[in-house]
C-alpha cells in the first residue's frame, strides 16, 4: 500500500460533478484515451477546457459552497492517457493544475497550459509534463511529476469524483 500511495500527492484534494455529461470537455476526457481537460473554479461556476481551447461552464449548487466544495493546489486535470497501463487499460487520472516544480521550490501556484492534447508546461519555469507519462516532466533533470490524485469515473451514475 505504501508503494500506491507513494504515486499520490500528499494535498488535500476533491472535486465531485454530477452530471459529468453536460461539461462535454470532461465527459470526452473521462471516455476517451488521449483526451484531457483543465477543472478551473470560481465561486459561483466549474469551468472545464480541453487542449483546443474549447471549454464549458457549470453552475456550482449551493450545497457545494459548503460541504462539497473543490480542494486543490489551483485546479485538476483530468483526462485518459493513450497509451494502455501494463493489463491493457486505459485509466483515468487527476492531476494538480499547479506546476510541481514552482509550488515546491518557491511556493509558487503557477498554473499548466496545454502544449498539445496530451502535455502541459509552465510559463515560469519552462518545464513540460508529459500527461501519457504519468505527469513526469519531460525536460528537467531531476524528473518532477505532476501532483496526482485519486479519481473514480462511474458514467451509469454520470458522476466524477477526485478525493486525496
Amino acid at each position: 500500500s505504501s508503494d500506491i500511495d507513494g504515486i499520490f500527492a500528499r494535498w488535500r484534494a476533491f472535486l465531485r460533478v454530477e452530471p459529468v455529461t453536460a461539461a462535454p470537455q470532461l465527459h470526452t476526457a473521462a471516455n476517451n484515451p488521449g483526451m484531457f481537460c483543465c477543472v478551473t473554479f470560481t465561486s459561483t461556476h466549474y469551468v472545464f477546457t480541453d487542449a483546443d481551447g474549447h471549454s464549458s461552464t457549470i453552475a456550482r449548487t449551493a450545497l457545494e459552497s459548503y460541504g462539497g466544495k473543490p480542494e486543490c493546489i489551483t485546479g485538476f486535470i483530468i483526462g485518459t492517457p493513450a497509451i494502455p497501463d501494463l493489463n491493457g487499460n486505459f485509466v483515468l487520472s487527476a492531476y494538480d493544475l499547479a506546476c510541481p516544480g514552482c509550488y515546491e521550490a518557491d511556493f509558487i501556484t503557477r498554473s499548466l497550459t496545454f502544449t498539445g492534447h496530451t502535455q502541459v508546461s509552465c510559463s515560469r519555469c519552462g518545464r513540460n509534463y508529459n500527461l501519457n507519462n504519468e505527469g513526469i516532466a519531460s525536460n528537467v533533470e531531476p524528473a518532477t511529476r505532476l501532483f496526482r490524485y485519486r479519481i473514480s469515473y462511474s458514467p451509469m451514475q454520470n458522476v466524477l469524483v477526485v478525493q486525496n
